[in-house]
């Protein structure tokens, strides 16, 4: 579930805790902004009696073995991504001892942590999420809005399993194992940053048309803002006011498909 809906409303969050969950397809960097909190015991679907009060119960690799928390972390450290990666000795349920010490970890994490509107950089995906639920379309995170997009393809992260899906040994358990692919389907990505001093770096696929949202700890409103589009681009915007977000009172209005000042 915070695999999923993390990606979707991260803006709405202080920060996301992900305690032994699955994912299928992802981009991560929906995250920026948002600091994350993985956690996962190594011998989630052990096979070992030990682990399940004398009784064997394998688990599925499917449901949420350990492969999908490491595979998100390479990932998140990939796309600098700010994030604790806590995996413990312990199997799935939290009433391991060692599942138990890393919820204390988990808690004295949380202690500072306050949602921040005013984050330096952000990603923009949509459709966003992994598509275990059905992915959602995002129209807009924190401070970037997608106002007209166009038609293409988006690049997202995906594991693949492998080995047996249920580990009824310690050979089988071993055995398990993931790799990382591509997939693509129809969307649009907007991965932007605040510079500093009124200047914005934006990278975009497949948008037309996009708008920032600004306040004053953003930058001086009452000058131009400098929005780099890339590959030598760039505009100078000067922000409109805007009314009855809890916020934001201004924004840029860009247009991500020429280097024209607006």
């Amino acid at each position: 579930g915070s695999y999923h809906l993390g990606q979707i409303l991260a803006d709405r969050f202080a920060g996301v805790w992900m305690s032994a969950g699955a994912w299928w397809e992802a981009d991560f960097r929906a995250f920026h902004g948002t600091p994350v909190y993985i956690q996962h015991g190594r011998l989630d679907c052990s096979p070992r009696r030990e682990y399940w009060g004398g009784h064997s119960a394998p688990r599925r690799h499917h449901w949420c073995g350990v492969d999908f928390a490491r595979a998100a972390d390479a990932l998140m450290t990939r796309d600098g991504v700010e994030h604790v990666y806590d995996e413990h000795n312990g199997g799935h349920s939290l009433s391991f001892p060692e599942a138990k010490a890393s919820m204390r970890r988990f808690f004295a994490w949380t202690m500072d942590k306050r949602r921040d509107p005013y984050a330096k950089k952000v990603a923009l995906v949509t459709p966003c999420g992994t598509k275990h639920p059905d992915v959602e379309a995002v129209r807009r995170t924190r401070w970037l809005e997608l106002v007209e997009a166009a038609e293409g393809e988006i690049g997202v992260d995906a594991i693949v399993l492998h080995g047996p899906p249920v580990a009824r040994t310690e050979e089988d358990l071993l055995n398990q194992r993931h790799t990382l692919a591509k997939r693509y389907w129809d969307g649009s990505r907007i991965v932007a940053e605040n510079l500093g001093e009124n200047r914005f770096a934006v990278k975009s696929e497949n948008v037309k048309r996009f708008a920032i949202y600004l306040s004053p700890e953003m930058g001086d409103l009452t000058k131009p803002f400098t929005v780099d589009l890339g590959d030598g681009r760039s505009l100078t915007v000067r922000a409109v006011p805007v009314s009855g977000d809890p916020d934001y009172t201004a924004r840029l209005d860009v247009s991500a498909m020429c280097g024209d000042v607006l």
